[in-house]
């Protein structure tokens, strides 16, 4: 009973062999391949270009202006560490609670801005 499936399946088998072949055979040109550098495209599109104008026009001055922040309290922390009063020192406990209560602040101010960039993002992209 096996035997005369095999039988069959060899001559489908035989029977497509030169059709593959003639196949092969039509192919004369090479497959054509194409190679694009999607960031110079996006770089060098008018309106990406326009809206990180935009961005920059609208966003500089605040996004500077948290930088500086986070600068001058990563140079409060080196002073903070390297202050030779007591841990225990009342004065010193409420610098450094000063120090993280103006971090967290400094935090959400960040969050607050990378929303209202993230929206601005998402308005102008949509139109």
């Amino acid at each position: 009973m096996l035997r005369p499936r095999v039988a069959v399946l060899c001559a489908v088998l035989a029977a497509a062999i030169p059709l593959c072949a003639e196949s092969q055979g039509k192919q004369d040109t090479p497959p054509r391949v194409a190679v694009v550098d999607v960031s110079r495209v996006f770089a060098e599109y008018k309106k990406t270009k326009e809206l990180n104008r935009q961005m920059d026009e609208k966003f500089s001055v605040r996004r500077d202006a948290l930088a500086k922040k986070q600068q001058e309290l990563l140079e409060r922390q080196k002073v903070l560490r390297a202050d030779p009063r007591s841990k225990e020192d009342p004065a010193y406990v409420a610098d450094v609670q000063r120090w993280g209560y103006d971090k967290a602040v400094l935090e959400k101010e960040q969050r607050d801005f990378l929303e209202e960039v993230g929206e601005f993002n998402y308005t102008h992209t949509r139109q």
